[in-house]
């Protein structure tokens, strides 16, 4: 999963996979809080392009940021 970095110094990391079940199972399971939650750390998500995400990584650890559309 490489890190990807942009002229204004914007990073990001972009993955794919596949996972089994319907369209709607998997868009629960990723962007939702309670499906994130499922399998990876606690967290927020407004899913929505433009909406806040905030995930818990615990001890303190919280990271922030903006849904954006992918492209």
């Amino acid at each position: 999963m490489p890190i990807k970095k942009d002229a204004t110094g914007k990073r990001w990391v972009e993955m794919e996979l596949l996972v089994p079940g319907t369209p709607e199972q998997v868009w629960h399971a990723l962007a939702t809080g309670p499906g994130y939650a499922t399998w990876f750390v606690k967290g927020e998500i407004e899913p929505r392009v433009g909406g806040k995400f905030s995930l818990d990584f615990g001890q303190g650890l919280v990271t922030t940021g903006e849904v954006t559309p992918q492209g």
